[in-house]
């Protein structure tokens, strides 16, 4: 209801009957304080209201802007329950595939690596980690034989030649899911074959795939994020002087001595 108070917030909040209603002094009376605060507590209305103002153009933000997973569902088990019930392959598959792109849109160079995570604050190390033990999980699903022999392929880029840019595994055996996940959205003939394996083992794995995408959504869009937090903190902060400044009042009314 808070997105109602940028258009009706005025005509409610600075209505004659509820301007009287908060007029109203506490039983007992009001207790002497410093003229500041006096002062402070005399605007509480002007305070409700911008706190709700901000709380309204928050949410308003957050409808706008938010994946349809975060509007839809406050925690990732709900997320995870709902697609289990309408998953199939091919809405696995693209929820992997997406998820994969937009790591690797958000983060550029080392960032991309295993060994470093990603560090942009739109798929941050904490999301990276889990999409990478993810791709790790399903390379390992894929049974050696099945791997198709993409050295034999006449097309350069996505072979697995050594030296090459889409090299699996380093010297020392470590394995590469940064360059993997390079291979997933490559978009050429020698990698397809590959990027159907990966879709057919995320079918296997269709909770973790739904995890991954949940989690690393709650990071996206950092400059939505971060609007939408500001007004959500300068509401609260709003609201929070009327509350205390009232709340204040109250003790020191209860705790006066009767005259």
């Amino acid at each position: 209801m808070t997105i109602l108070i940028p258009f009706v917030g005025y005509l409610v909040v600075f209505n004659p009957s509820f301007i009287n209603f908060f007029q109203q002094e506490l039983p007992g009376g009001i207790p002497n304080t410093y003229d500041w605060f006096s002062e402070l507590h005399g605007q509480r209305l002007v305070f409700l209201y911008f706190g709700l103002l901000f709380l309204g153009l928050g949410n308003l933000l957050f409808v706008i802007l938010a994946p349809d997973a975060l509007r839809k569902h406050s925690d990732v088990s709900g997320y995870i329950t709902e697609m289990q019930g309408v998953a199939s392959q091919t809405l696995i598959a693209n929820k992997l595939t997406e998820t994969v792109s937009r790591f690797l849109n958000a983060n550029e160079g080392e960032a991309r690596s295993p060994f470093f995570y990603g560090q942009s604050l739109s798929f941050p190390s904490e999301a990276s980690g889990y999409l990478h033990d993810l791709i790790g999980n399903l390379w390992r699903d894929i049974s050696p034989s099945k791997l198709p022999d993409l050295e034999l392929s006449y097309e350069t880029p996505g072979t697995f030649f050594e030296g090459s840019p889409y090299t699996i595994y380093t010297g020392s055996g470590y394995l590469q899911t940064d360059n993997i996940m390079e291979i997933m959205t490559a978009g050429n003939a020698a990698t397809f074959a590959l990027l159907h394996l990966m879709h057919a083992e995320a079918e296997g794995r269709s909770k973790e795939v739904f995890f991954v995408e949940f989690y690393s959504l709650s990071f996206s869009k950092f400059l939505a994020r971060a609007m939408v937090g500001l007004f959500f903190l300068l509401g609260f902060g709003a609201l929070l002087v009327p509350t205390l400044t009232t709340s204040t009042l109250v003790m020191m009314t209860a705790f006066q001595k009767p005259m």
